[in-house]
């Protein structure tokens, strides 16, 4: 395998590890949807323009066509405000799995608009990977109810919104780095979920502050970053796979954070879910 692509299989991996955390974010911090993604994606946005500046000392004029930009700005927004409804009205699992229906979506949209072949060993690899989302969304939490018809309504849709995220941003093909591609879509993102700041009631403090600036870095500012970045050298049918890992860690994360103990058919579905990844990496050599 080249190293570029290698290294864009690493990024978009690590990405999929960093934004395992967004369903605890959710949980955690006590804020509709809207509002606390317009914060975090504010955060995010003035982190990498701070980097941008240090680094280049400017901030250039954006290469990428200006209605791509809006459109994948609106696709973030929905995509995050539906994915953190679910995240707060049904279970993590539950949200997850539904979320992560996506790549069966990206395989038909990248065949109809980037011209891909559907290759047999994608096909394969993800029928192995989604069988693992099933196992971990089924007994990842006991406990948990299926939640409300909202709440999976919320996902199924965050996993179309994400699929068309996933496929748009291929197709742009955009000249601009993955992190300054970042920055423009992040800040079209805010401007969409602004009106809400408006009509919705919320109440922040010191510590809802900590927890959105320190989610703005990491989830909007490094996370995607990374994420657009490997998306440059990687198949968009692969890029959905890979990401796999995102639903996995969050099994992981709920583990050492709120004490959630994983069945034995969790750990069989994470197993799957790592398989699926290694077989898309395995095939690029």
């Amino acid at each position: 395998m080249k190293s570029h692509h290698l290294r864009g299989y690493l990024f978009i991996a690590l990405s999929a590890l960093i934004l395992g955390t967004n369903g605890i974010f959710a949980r955690l911090i006590d804020l509709p949807s809207p509002i606390l993604l317009f914060y975090r994606f504010f955060f995010g946005a003035l982190a990498i323009t701070v980097y941008l500046f240090i680094r280049e000392r400017t901030i250039s004029v954006p290469k990428t066509n200006i209605k791509n930009l809006l459109m994948l700005g609106f696709l973030n927004a929905l995509t995050a405000v539906t994915a953190y409804y679910a995240f707060t009205h049904t279970s993590i699992a539950n949200a997850e799995v539904l979320l992560y229906a996506a790549p069966i979506y990206v395989v038909i949209l990248a065949h109809i608009f980037l011209k891909e072949k559907i290759e047999k060993n994608t096909i394969i690899s993800l029928f192995i990977s989604f069988v693992g989302i099933v196992l971990i969304a089924i007994f990842a939490n006991n406990s948990s109810s299926s939640g409300d018809l909202l709440g999976v309504l919320a996902g199924i849709f965050a996993g179309i919104s994400f699929s068309l995220f996933f496929v748009f941003s291929k197709a742009i093909g955009s000249k601009d780095s993955g992190i300054k591609l970042n920055l423009y879509q992040t800040i079209i993102s805010c401007l969409f979920l602004f009106p809400f700041l408006l009509f919705i009631p919320y109440t922040l403090n010191p510590t809802i502050l900590l927890l959105l600036f320190f989610g703005g870095i990491i989830l909007s500012g490094i996370a995607v970053s990374l994420y657009f970045t490997g998306l440059k050298s990687v198949k968009a049918q692969h890029v959905g796979i890979i990401s796999y890992f995102e639903p996995l860690s969050a099994i992981v994360y709920a583990l050492f954070i709120f004490g959630e103990i994983p069945t034995i058919l969790t750990i069989i579905g994470g197993v799957l879910i790592l398989y699926g990844g290694y077989r898309i990496i395995r095939s690029q050599k």
